[in-house]
Protein backbone atom coordinates (compact mmCIF):
# COMPACT_ATOMS: atom_id res chain seq x y z
CA UNK A 1 0.00 0.00 0.00
CA UNK A 2 1.31 3.40 -0.85
CA UNK A 3 -0.49 5.12 2.02
CA UNK A 4 1.48 5.88 5.16
CA UNK A 5 -1.11 4.34 7.49
CA UNK A 6 -1.80 1.06 5.69
CA UNK A 7 0.51 -1.87 5.19
CA UNK A 8 0.40 -5.19 3.40
CA UNK A 9 1.77 -8.24 5.20
CA UNK A 10 4.43 -8.63 2.49
CA UNK A 11 5.80 -5.17 3.22
CA UNK A 12 6.33 -6.01 6.87
CA UNK A 13 7.88 -9.38 6.08
CA UNK A 14 10.22 -7.86 3.49
CA UNK A 15 11.41 -5.01 5.71
CA UNK A 16 11.78 -7.15 8.82
CA UNK A 17 13.71 -9.80 6.86
CA UNK A 18 16.04 -7.18 5.38
CA UNK A 19 16.64 -5.56 8.78
CA UNK A 20 17.36 -8.96 10.33
CA UNK A 21 19.78 -9.91 7.53
CA UNK A 22 21.56 -6.55 7.84
CA UNK A 23 21.88 -6.89 11.60
CA UNK A 24 23.15 -10.47 11.42
CA UNK A 25 25.65 -9.48 8.73
CA UNK A 26 26.99 -6.70 10.97
CA UNK A 27 27.31 -9.20 13.84
CA UNK A 28 29.06 -11.73 11.62
CA UNK A 29 31.43 -9.09 10.30
CA UNK A 30 32.25 -8.07 13.87
CA UNK A 31 33.19 -11.67 14.75
CA UNK A 32 34.64 -12.79 11.42
CA UNK A 33 38.01 -13.72 12.94
CA UNK A 34 36.35 -16.40 15.08
CA UNK A 35 34.90 -18.16 12.03
CA UNK A 36 37.91 -18.07 9.68
CA UNK A 37 41.40 -19.41 10.29
CA UNK A 38 43.53 -17.32 7.96
CA UNK A 39 43.61 -13.59 7.37
CA UNK A 40 42.92 -14.02 3.65
CA UNK A 41 39.71 -15.95 4.34
CA UNK A 42 38.65 -13.26 6.80
CA UNK A 43 39.35 -10.53 4.24
CA UNK A 44 37.28 -12.29 1.60
CA UNK A 45 34.47 -12.76 4.11
CA UNK A 46 34.55 -9.07 5.01
CA UNK A 47 34.42 -8.08 1.34
CA UNK A 48 31.43 -10.37 0.80
CA UNK A 49 29.78 -8.93 3.91
CA UNK A 50 30.30 -5.36 2.72
CA UNK A 51 28.86 -6.16 -0.70
CA UNK A 52 25.83 -7.89 0.80
CA UNK A 53 25.33 -5.02 3.27
CA UNK A 54 25.37 -2.52 0.43
CA UNK A 55 22.85 -4.52 -1.58
CA UNK A 56 20.51 -5.17 1.36
CA UNK A 57 20.61 -1.56 2.53
CA UNK A 58 19.87 -0.35 -0.99
CA UNK A 59 16.90 -2.76 -1.17
CA UNK A 60 15.69 -1.42 2.18
CA UNK A 61 16.02 2.15 0.94
CA UNK A 62 14.14 1.33 -2.28
CA UNK A 63 11.32 -0.32 -0.34
CA UNK A 64 11.08 2.74 1.93
CA UNK A 65 11.05 5.10 -1.04
CA UNK A 66 8.17 3.18 -2.60
CA UNK A 67 6.23 3.71 0.60
CA UNK A 68 7.36 7.32 1.10
CA UNK A 69 8.19 8.89 -2.29
CA UNK A 70 9.08 12.23 -0.67
CA UNK A 71 12.19 10.74 0.96
CA UNK A 72 15.11 11.78 -1.26
CA UNK A 73 18.16 12.70 0.84
CA UNK A 74 21.18 14.18 -0.88
CA UNK A 75 24.59 15.57 -0.11
CA UNK A 76 24.20 18.92 -1.83
CA UNK A 77 21.86 21.72 -0.74
CA UNK A 78 18.79 22.37 -2.91
CA UNK A 79 19.18 24.74 -5.84
CA UNK A 80 16.89 27.38 -4.28
CA UNK A 81 19.23 27.98 -1.30
CA UNK A 82 21.03 31.32 -1.42
CA UNK A 83 24.76 31.00 -1.62
CA UNK A 84 27.54 33.51 -1.61
CA UNK A 85 30.72 34.61 0.02
CA UNK A 86 31.08 33.92 3.71
CA UNK A 87 32.70 37.36 4.03
CA UNK A 88 29.43 38.95 2.94
CA UNK A 89 27.59 36.75 5.46
CA UNK A 90 25.72 34.98 2.68
CA UNK A 91 26.60 31.39 3.55
CA UNK A 92 23.95 28.74 3.18
CA UNK A 93 20.91 30.88 3.91
CA UNK A 94 17.45 29.68 3.10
Amino acid sequence: MRGQRGQWAGEGYLVSTLVTIIGLTYLYMNNVEKFHGTKNEARVAIIVCLASLFICQQLLLVSYRIKSPWYRPGFLPPSYYQTGSLLADQGNNI
